[in-house]
């Protein structure tokens, strides 16, 4: 392991301290009371990752937080980091087990891309719209996009490989079954953006759900979306002005 790579490990082990903690309302302080620290200093150093925590202090800490060893180890997990919206009718507790598993595949993804080398896009598109915007104006954004990426007459054809070289935003096509509805989702970190969508949906639902999350995508940082995309009619249904981009 290399000094980068091991300066990498243990800031992705501080941070997992740090989420875990949280989770439980644990204050630095009453954490390192815990721990037998003399000052909650040394646990703030693990948690920013300047500092390696022991093997006996991540083995008090997997008791002390009710975690298990990979919560804190395994670099193929997104723990703490990554939000999360999805299209979907759903139970929370259904939700949450399928964004554990994308966040895995998503997580897989990104250590495998740092594994070959690969650097992402530092510069993300964003489209300059706001919950202040006009329809008209969401549907001008969409229309121009079409020019600018040469969309031609069936956009939905060379939206997702546009998504992908342009923008530099992982596709997944999954299978989501067991009767649950899931249509899609969008992932936003820090590094990249994911769309996910449900390859066993019809393809013209397929194509509107596409659009639909990479607008989530495009205007994230100006009106990010709920965890559970429910199309409130009390909202300006934005997504709608990108329809002409799945057809």
């Amino acid at each position: 392991m290399t000094a980068e790579t091991r300066k990498d490990f243990n800031r992705m082990v501080g941070e997992r301290i740090k989420a875990a903690r949280e989770s439980i309302r644990l204050n630095q302080k009453e954490l390192s009371e815990q721990l037998g620290f003399k000052d909650r200093q040394t646990l703030s150093a693990i948690e920013n990752g300047t500092r390696k925590v022991s093997t006996a202090e991540l083995l008090s800490l997997m008791k002390l937080l009710l975690r298990d060893l990979e919560y804190f180890t395994d670099p193929f997990r997104l723990v703490g980091e990554g939000a999360f919206s999805w299209r979907a009718q759903a139970e929370p507790e259904v939700l949450n087990a399928f964004e554990e598993k994308a966040g895995g595949w998503i997580a897989m993804y990104r250590a495998l891309r740092a594994e070959l080398g690969e650097l992402f896009n530092p510069l993300v598109a964003q489209l300059g719209l706001s919950e202040r915007s006009s329809y008209e104006a969401a549907w001008d954004a969409a229309d121009r996009l079409h020019q600018n990426w040469n969309l031609g007459e069936t956009p939905a054809a060379t939206l997702p490989g546009i998504a992908e070289e342009r923008l530099d935003i992982l596709v997944l096509f999954v299978d989501v079954r067991g009767g649950v509805s899931i249509s899609g989702a969008a992932c936003h970190l820090p590094e990249f953006n994911t769309i996910l969508i449900n390859r066993r949906e019809p393809d013209g639902r397929r194509a509107f759900d596409f659009a639909h999350e990479l607008f989530h995508i495009l205007t994230w940082q100006n009106m990010q979306p709920e965890w559970v995309d429910t199309d409130s009619p009390s909202k300006p249904k934005f997504p709608g002005s990108f329809v002409g981009l799945a057809s």
